[in-house]
């Protein structure tokens, strides 16, 4: 999956980075663009991964869009290899580097295995089901372990506005229960 992953970016998607036309870039909503990079890396990677798992289905975020049906599979007994060909477009299509390729396999509606590939930093983060979490770098391989639990008010980071909106209103009103 990582060298699918790995082979689809370097064809599709980084060759597009800050060399995108204008007809390159369209909406799908207003503000949500979607990009021949985003089209063009989902067809490939749908391509490549559906032998890897016979009988296995592909949903990617593209044709999602365009197709919801095509999201019953997710519940359904085949493995379904759901995919997000460009997370983070709007960066991408504005020339900034955060953006990364997204595929996970699901079966019976659980994620069995997820992979996140950063195509301009060669990294690759991965969990399995029952086997952890690793990353792939290039410095080579190495397994990940989660930080230990802390409460919310010794959390560092960045949040969406909209959380942001709902923590602070509970915290004001003494609420302590997780939004």
């Amino acid at each position: 999956v990582i060298d699918i992953m790995e082979r689809v970016a370097a064809r599709e998607i980084v060759p597009r980075f800050r060399h995108l036309a204008e007809h390159d870039i369209n909406e799908k909503n207003p503000g949500d663009l979607v990009t021949t990079a985003d089209i063009e890396a989902e067809r490939a990677l749908a391509r490549e991964l559906s032998p890897l798992v016979p009988e296995s289905v592909v949903v990617g975020e593209e044709e999602a869009e365009t197709n919801p049906s095509v999201l019953a599979a997710l519940a359904g007994p085949r493995p379904v290899w759901l995919i997000d060909p460009l997370d983070g477009t709007n960066n991408f299509a504005h020339g900034k580097p955060c953006f990364a390729v997204i595929v996970a396999l699901c079966q019976a509606g659980q994620t069995r295995a997820a992979w996140i590939h950063d195509p301009l930093g060669g990294v690759t983060a991965w969990a399995m089901e029952g086997e952890g979490a690793w990353i792939h770098e290039p410095g080579g391989l190495r397994r990940l372990s989660a930080a230990a639990p802390v409460p919310v008010s010794e959390m560092e980071g960045s949040l969406g506005s909209g959380l942001r909106k709902r923590l602070t209103a509970k915290r004001e009103a003494g609420d302590t229960t997780t939004p």
